[in-house]
């Protein structure tokens, strides 16, 4: 287990943070630690008013609220139960266990992680001084207890192993941490837990976690000399920032290393393929009537979609991210009713549709809907 303290200075912000992840469907909130109702029952405006009230009893403390963020191996399969018995424990290790708090789990990644927002100020007006949470004081005590206690994997002695495995707590947000940092942790998770063959594969995972392979385009000096860059992507999938070559990371992980990566996933999982296709299956059935349902019901089945792309960039079928296997799936190993076009007639919308509108596309739309015209 790893886990991350982090103070704040006003806990509204830190609400607000999980809140909109809970409105995107990215999160829910799974538990309320010390409040008069459960969870479910409570309103966002309630959270907020329980944390104020505390918060009002001390005018003098800067940092009012804590930040935690406990993330796990994805093998442990962690259901909601377990998630706020490790998080109550956590919380009791730290002292934050009177306090009110409250714990998010988190969808954004693979692995099983979760957000913990808590309150600093006693209900006597006294502050829970952050600097004791330090690494070196209660935190990692308290993580170790709490690895014991639930038999956890343990991060100690292989901190960065563990990190392979869980890969990143969240998807990269450009300019919160050091670029190339971000790329090797989230590079050193997907690359090595993954099953991918090709460089179209491969980018349909990185995309999940806003990170692109780029080897360039035929013809370009990038793609003649087999060259390989890697550059942060925004929610958008707009690049962020200058690209950082594959040869300039600690693993070095270049075109010709990825290509033995290829060849040994070229056989593909029939587990993976059987439980995708039962996946999909039940999606199609409850028949979503549009982009925004049937991708939010890939996600509550661990599935994403993207594009499979040629060395030129066109469209050449459906890629699933299976989540659950770490695989990605081409539909048309599904079977023939599961080619792309097969898939677009069964739902009567394009499941790639948002992926196809360029940037050229959107600025045509936005000038014929201000002069009047109907597109």
């Amino acid at each position: 287990m790893l886990a991350k303290t982090k103070p704040f200075g006003k806990v509204g912000k830190l609400l607000y943070y999980n809140e909109q992840k809970v409105r995107e469907k990215k999160a829910e909130c799974i538990y309320a630690g010390n409040f008069l109702k459960d969870a479910a029952d409570l309103t966002p405006e309630d959270k907020n008013r329980r944390f104020n009230d505390l918060q009002s009893l001390n005018q003098r403390a800067t940092q009012t609220a804590v930040h935690v963020v406990l993330q796990f191996a994805p093998e442990e399969n962690l259901d909601n139960e377990k998630l706020v018995d490790i998080a109550a424990s956590y919380m009791q290790r730290i002292g934050y266990g009177d306090q009110p708090y409250l714990v998010y789990r988190h969808f954004d990644a693979a692995a099983p992680h979760v957000h913990i927002a808590a309150i600093s100020i006693r209900p006597d007006g006294s502050h829970i001084y952050y600097p004791l949470l330090m690494p070196g004081k209660i935190s990692e005590p308290a993580r170790r207890a709490v690895e014991d206690e639930f038999s956890l994997v343990k991060a100690a002695g292989h901190k960065r192993k563990l990190q392979q495995l869980t890969g990143p707590a969240e998807k990269i947000q450009y300019g919160k941490l050091p670029t190339k940092e971000v790329i090797t942790q989230t590079l050193d998770y997907i690359l090595h837990n993954y099953r991918y063959r090709s460089i179209a594969e491969l980018n349909a995972i990185l995309r999940q976690f806003n990170l692109i392979a780029k080897t360039g385009r035929p013809g370009s000096r990038l793609y003649g000399f087999g060259g390989l860059l890697y550059q942060i992507l925004d929610e958008k999938g707009q690049g962020r920032g200058a690209p950082i070559k594959a040869s300039a990371l600690e693993s070095k992980p270049t075109l010709s290393w990825l290509e033995t990566r290829f060849r040994e996933f070229q056989q593909p999982d029939p587990l993976a393929i059987q439980r995708t296709r039962v996946a999909l299956d039940s999606i199609l059935l409850a028949n979503p009537q549009d982009y925004a349902a049937f991708h939010d019901a890939l996600r509550r089945n661990q599935l994403a979609a993207a594009s499979g792309l040629d060395a030129r960039g066109a469209i050449t079928g459906l890629l699933l991210v299976d989540f659950a296997s770490r695989s990605v799936i081409n539909t048309t190993q599904l079977g023939p009713d599961y080619h792309l076009p097969a898939i677009r007639q069964k739902l009567s919308f394009d499941p790639l549709q948002p992926s196809l509108i360029t940037e050229s596309n959107q600025q045509s739309i936005r000038q014929k809907q201000h002069k009047g015209l109907r597109i």
